[in-house]
């Protein structure tokens, strides 16, 4: 909240609007978990108690200035399965292996570049152009067989050995921490409240009050909850004057008055009027709803039945590590794989066509998020640091390059394995990867042949992690690990010819 407004509900910065870190927060968020930017799929467990956000705010804007070098270090939520979880994006982002995840944490971390290794240009755009990304056709330029038009993988792309890719041990192996990390990251997303009554408010508490705020005995616009509470946190959330720590020392239930002297310099426009309220001297009748606790909940089998069960499958919490150490394993399984061909593997140029596509599909991702907070393509990038759309799209030309090249490495293993695949193999795909009977909304999304792009680029992979071996050569970095032999599928990669 701004130092010069003291109403919790009626705060002086637009609630639709977006400060740049809220921005950078939402956009990593969306990315790395595939929640719909707009909340649209949140949990009506994790939906909030009646009342103001702000302390939650103020906690969470904090905690970006101090924690941002930690980021990379946090555990990244794995995908839910089918669509119960609302994360429908996230299925979309890894079974295509898109090009947004790995451009996002090029933006987040760096976020301007001065020159490109192709001199490839993107015209400045205007808010009137902004729209074109709105409508951007994933399936343009791909064919009914989900490969590029007119472009053959092999004449850009020279392999690498690949027959089998030797993972060694430390790159393959999970962890019981890592394990646990994940474990602690389900159960801070589903943290719980408890309202205590029976203490008096202490400083850094987080409480639900109700005031009226009087003026020589008037009450003035703006001062007042009507009895729908507000949350605030002493110490985080910003009242004028001493407001909040008055509040120590006061138990649930008590009303009593707070006296505050609005700055010389306040000032709060509202419907076109000036309030006329700085300097003035003011009382709070004050009520003390109740105090927050915030705790952790055991992980159990409880706790799995009733947050996990429904997106995940796990049906106990053993099930549930074990599902967890396996999403992991793959995961490092891939991650080394797709290192391994980006490193050893070369290209001997990016093609234009597919340049366009990488970067329009980028820009209509960044177009359609900012829509969803009534900002346009431009004026998000403004609040990210970007001049304007060219030096957006010329700071992440290596990410958008990376992916051109992950893409002709596909469909050049696709090519000389003879890797096709119909629409059954589409369906069967969907069913045992997702948990999804039907996955027409996604090609009604993205189109046909997009989706069968995506699924041949996903069993590329899912081969490379089958015939990948261990080189046990050297030790694992950990004591306590499991061997990632143990945790993969095996996936039938002759697919329908």
């Amino acid at each position: 909240m701004d130092k010069n407004n003291f109403n919790g509900d009626e705060s002086i910065r637009n609630e639709d609007e977006l400060t740049e870190n809220e921005i950078e927060e939402a956009v990593e968020t969306t990315l790395l978990t595939g929640e719909a930017p707009d909340n649209s799929f949140e949990s009506a467990d994790n939906a909030e108690d009646d009342g103001s956000k702000e302390a939650e705010e103020d906690e969470e804007a904090e905690e970006d200035e101090e924690g941002e070098e930690d980021e990379e270090d946090e555990a990244k939520p794995i995908p839910a399965k089918g669509t119960n979880s609302g994360k429908l994006l996230a299925v979309i982002i890894v079974l295509a292996l898109v090009a947004a995840v790995a451009i996002a944490a090029t933006i987040l971390l760096t976020p301007q570049k001065e020159d490109s290794d192709k001199d490839i240009k993107t015209e400045n755009k205007t808010d009137s152009d902004t729209a074109e990304y709105a409508n951007f056709d994933y399936s343009a330029g791909i064919d009914e067989n989900g490969f590029w038009e007119g472009i053959d993988a092999s004449d850009y792309i020279t392999l690498c050995d690949y027959d089998p890719i030797m993972i060694p041990v430390k790159d393959a192996t999970v962890s019981d921490d890592d394990v646990n990390t994940q474990i602690e990251s389900f159960r801070s997303q589903y943290t719980e409240t408890k309202k205590i009554t029976d203490r008096a408010v202490k400083d850094g508490d987080t409480l639900n009050i109700d005031y009226v705020g009087t003026i020589d005995n008037v009450e003035f616009e703006g001062g007042n909850t009507n009895g729908k509470g507000t949350d605030v946190t002493i110490g985080k959330t910003t009242y004028i004057d001493d407001f909040l720590e008055q509040l120590i020392g006061h138990t649930p239930g008590e009303t009593f008055d707070v006296n505050v002297t609005f700055p010389e310099d306040y000032e709060e426009v509202k419907e076109g009027q000036t309030s006329k309220l700085n300097g003035k001297d003011a009382v709070f009748s004050v009520t003390v709803n109740y105090i927050s606790e915030s705790y952790l909940p055991e992980f159990n089998d409880d706790f799995v039945a009733k947050n996990l069960t429904a997106d995940y499958g796990w049906a106990t919490a053993d099930e549930a590590k074990e599902g967890i150490k396996k999403t992991l394993t793959e995961n490092a399984y891939y991650n080394y794989i797709n290192s391994y061909l980006l490193e050893n593997c070369t290209i001997s140029d990016y093609p234009e066509s597919m340049y366009d596509y990488q970067k329009n599909a980028l820009l209509a991702y960044y177009s359609q998020y900012a829509s969803s907070y009534n900002y346009t393509l431009e004026d998000m990038l403004t609040a990210m640091g970007y001049d304007n759309i060219n030096a957006f799209v010329e700071a992440n030309d290596d990410a958008i390059k990376s992916n051109i090249k992950r893409d002709l490495i596909t469909q050049a293993i696709a090519k000389e394995q003879g890797i096709k695949v119909d629409d059954d193999y589409i369906e069967q795909f969907f069913k045992e990867e997702y948990g999804l009977d039907d996955y027409s909304q996604f090609e009604n999304t993205y189109g046909h042949n997009y989706i069968v792009y995506a699924t041949i680029g996903e069993t590329v992979y899912k081969s490379l992690i089958q015939n990948a071996e261990i080189d046990y050569s050297a030790p694992a970095d950990t004591t306590e690990t499991t061997e990632a032999t143990e945790a993969t599928d095996t996936t039938d990669t002759s697919a329908n010819n």
